[in-house]
Formats: structure tokens, C-alpha cells, sequence
């Protein structure tokens, strides 16, 4: 996807007055998200050697889809009923 469809995504979730903030906390996770993969999966390879850190980081990107997925929902249902198009779920 990549981040120009990120940023639109931001733009049109979070009014204008939220949007520094979260645009922030998008910036910087790329660089945390680096952070904790070296932490994580270091601590996977040393206690179960190299084969298990790709399965620990196969886990820890499925979690962060359905995260992302829940959250896009969630902001897709508000927009939806703010425009006027609440049908579904």
C-alpha cells in the first residue's frame, strides 16, 4: 500500500484539528515498530533458535492486521455514518 494511501486514509478519518497528532503517531511507528522487532524477535531467537523468530514475526504481523483491519472498520462505520450512509454493519 504505502504511504501516500495512509495519509489519505488520516486525512479523512481525523478532523484537521486531531490529524498532527495521529499523523505523529504514524510517522514514529515505522522507528518503534523497528525497535520492538529487533527486541522481539531477538528474545525468540535466543530462547528457540533462528527457525522460531520467523514464526514469531509471522504472529506479530497477523496481530497488527487484525488491529488494523478492527481500527479501519471502526473509522470506516463512523465516516459512513457522518456522510449519511449508515447501511450494514
Amino acid at each position: 500500500m504505502g504511504a501516500a494511501p495512509a495519509i489519505i486514509s488520516l486525512s479523512r478519518w481525523f478532523p484537521l484539528r486531531e490529524r498532527g497528532t495521529y499523523y505523529g503517531f504514524f510517522s514514529a511507528s515505522h522507528n518503534l515498530g523497528e525497535f520492538f522487532s529487533f527486541l522481539f524477535v531477538g528474545s525468540i531467537v535466543t530462547f528457540a533458535g533462528w527457525q522460531a523468530g520467523f514464526f514469531g514475526s509471522a504472529i506479530a504481523g497477523a496481530i497488527g492486521v487484525v488491529i488494523v483491519v478492527l481500527m479501519a472498520s471502526r473509522y470506516a462505520r463512523i465516516e459512513r455514518v457522518a456522510a449519511g450512509r449508515a447501511v450494514g454493519p
